[in-house]
């Protein structure tokens, strides 16, 4: 009877594991980004709206601190995943309270010369209860597929802001990818 169980159960495992095989790693970005932002902008909550920037972030590293503490296929795919640009996913500003500060706008708020402070006072009167300007990463993932690694940075300020790599789990029970412990600070101002 036990046998019957384990070979059952297994099979209910291994369907769940062929399933999430068939997903592409595009798709399976969607569903890690989905996941992350809902948990991680409740941290970063304002009644506003989240300026993103329109390019992804490029050539992040993979944090010391982690190494020996994640797969190294994960670092490694994470690292890969994110040395070209590439524009934010249109799915995210429809999905969250998002929207794209380009290039040419973000130029025009923090021009290279120019009073930091007065700039982000212009920033905020255009976008009153705004969190910052985000900037998000593509995803890595382990070979086999069960944890995925992702950079969120937050400017909010002239010497405000800070810069996160997060790797999550998928959950078989729930089937979302959930954040775990392990979470490394990349910069701070």
């Amino acid at each position: 009877m036990k046998l019957a169980l384990i070979l059952v159960g297994w099979f209910a495992f291994s369907s769940v594991l062929s399933e999430a095989s068939d997903v592409t790693t595009e798709e399976k970005e969607v569903d890690v980004i989905t996941d992350f932002l809902n948990q991680e902008l409740d941290v970063h909550k304002k009644d506003g709206q989240y300026a993103f920037e329109e390019n992804m972030a490029v050539s992040v590293e993979s944090p010391e601190e982690l190494k020996g503490r994640i797969p190294a296929s994960l670092a490694a795919d994470y690292v890969a995943r994110n040395s070209t640009a590439s524009r934010l996913p249109a799915f995210v500003t429809k999905t969250f309270p998002i929207f794209i500060l380009t290039k040419k706008e973000e130029n025009r708020y923090f021009p290279e010369t120019g009073d930091l402070n007065k700039n982000w006072e212009r920033f905020y009167k255009d976008h009153p209860n705004c969190g910052g300007i985000f900037t998000l990463s593509h995803v890595g993932f382990s070979k086999d597929g069960q944890l995925a690694m992702i950079y969120l940075g937050n400017q909010y300020a002239s010497l405000g802001g800070e810069g996160y790599v997060y790797v999550l789990k998928w959950d078989v029970t729930t089937h979302h990818w959930k954040l775990t412990a392990l979470k490394s600070m990349l910069w701070i101002s």
